[in-house]
């Protein structure tokens, strides 16, 4: 009974991840929060955790950043009860992109550093190269030039072994422009 009430709450998340990727935001939030009816009821914390966060990032999408923030929180909260690691990365990692955008610079490194810690402890490489990232950007924000261009080095050194170009060319143009912005336009 436990599986058929697991996989009716998976398939309504999906439609709701399916409204979301077309822009139907309202209507990806009521699946989100009909799944939630049905996880609760089973105690699925893995499903509560992904249907929280999805409706963080829809809500974030819709401008509502308290909202966003509210549901961010309480998936990082399940996940950490349940030492689900990839769930706590992934809501730290959102968390701080949501602070990084609203300028609370010190939140958004704080939640980033979070999940670096976890990428470099499971050893994921594709994550680590974005957690690095983000905390260069952070850092760009902060007129941390310098350890900006430490961090982004780092992401660019993992995004060049796991040959992901396009992410690799993205962050060579942003060790350009922190180059740029110090002034070493030999180096840029």
């Amino acid at each position: 009974k436990y599986k058929i009430f697991q996989m009716l709450s998976n398939s309504i998340a999906n439609k709701g991840f399916e409204f979301d990727h077309i822009g139907e935001y309202d209507s990806a939030i009521n699946s989100y929060k009909k799944s939630i009816l049905i996880d609760k009821k089973i105690n699925n914390d893995q499903g509560l955790i992904t249907s929280y966060s999805n409706i963080g990032l829809t809500s974030y999408n819709l401008g509502k950043v308290d909202t966003a923030i509210y549901y961010l929180e309480l998936s990082l909260s399940i996940a950490e009860k349940n030492n689900n690691i990839e769930g706590v990365a992934i809501a730290s990692n959102n968390l701080g992109t949501i602070y990084s955008s609203t300028g609370n610079l010190a939140l958004a490194l704080e939640y980033y550093q979070k999940s670096l810690v976890i990428s470099e402890k499971n050893n994921d490489l594709e994550s680590l190269a974005t957690d690095y990232n983000n905390i260069a950007l952070v850092y760009d924000k902060l007129n941390r030039i310098e350890k900006a261009i430490e961090y982004l080095k780092k992401s660019i050194e993992i995004r060049v072994e796991l040959s992901n170009e396009l992410e690799a060319r993205a962050s060579y143009a942003n060790l350009s422009a922190f180059y740029l912005d110090l002034g070493q336009q030999n180096i840029a």
